[in-house]
């Protein structure tokens, strides 16, 4: 598990350089459609992601722009990583959450996401605070990976309303082999599956509909304590 996840931390790396040297013209213009300014960076082993812009559509729900933020963190760490799935696994409890998925997202929209392997445990804590629809919602978690190729997450989202009311929920994500995500918190239980779950599942059957993320991991490797900056506007 620990080459794994080392080898992980080269995906990310290949990620960041790939995200800026290599991003085909239709991704740059998502991102600057999106109105998102990005900065990415790995220091001695964490990944750090801040997202900051504007939603500019009173169109998109909050649960859609957390689609398009989850997309900029998995841009960042590779989309089928060990990594990945501690951040969707992240993603996954505050979406468990949410005060309300569809309401409109428009306004700004802030995320800071620190992701930290812990080779000697297995283990990857996830650290996220997110400004979502008035909303803002702070993440604690940790990712144990098991023999059997599941993961188990485990910690607390708190959720801060636009009235300065606060409430914090215990949540618990499993993973399993197939890439299916389960969510439990409080009286919520919810299912999904990872990206790249969904991947699959549309090479095997092209009709099916997925939320793109983008792939971009083809770029030139770069080393770690790296910072790599994307502005749009």
């Amino acid at each position: 598990m620990k080459n794994i996840l080392k080898y992980a931390l080269i995906l990310a790396a290949a990620s960041l350089a790939g995200a800026v040297y290599a991003q085909d013209a239709q991704t740059a213009k998502a991102k600057a459609d999106s109105g998102l300014a990005v900065s990415t960076a790995i220091k001695d082993g964490v990944i750090t992601i801040h997202v900051e812009g504007q939603c500019k559509s009173k169109m998109v729900s909050a649960k859609d722009e957390l689609e398009i933020l989850l997309k900029q963190a998995l841009e960042a760490v590779g989309a089928k990583t060990h990594l990945a799935r501690a951040v969707e696994s992240a993603f996954a409890a505050i979406k468990s959450h949410l005060a309300d998925p569809n309401e409109p997202a428009f306004g700004p929209i802030k995320m800071h996401l620190v992701v930290k392997p812990n080779d000697d445990t297995a283990e990857i804590i996830t650290d996220g605070d997110i400004l979502l629809a008035r909303e803002q919602y702070v993440a604690n978690m940790k990712s144990t990976f098991n023999d059997d190729n599941t993961v188990t997450t485990t910690g607390n989202v708190k959720k801060i309303s636009s009235n300065g009311g606060q409430e914090t929920l215990g949540t618990i994500v499993d993973i399993d082999a197939n890439g299916n995500i389960t969510t439990r918190g409080g009286a919520v239980e919810s299912t999904d599956k990872t990206v790249a779950a969904k991947q699959s599942d549309s090479v095997v059957n092209p009709n099916t509909v997925e939320n793109p993320v983008a792939q971009e991991n083809a770029g030139t490797i770069i080393p770690d304590n790296t910072i790599v900056t994307s502005s749009t506007k």
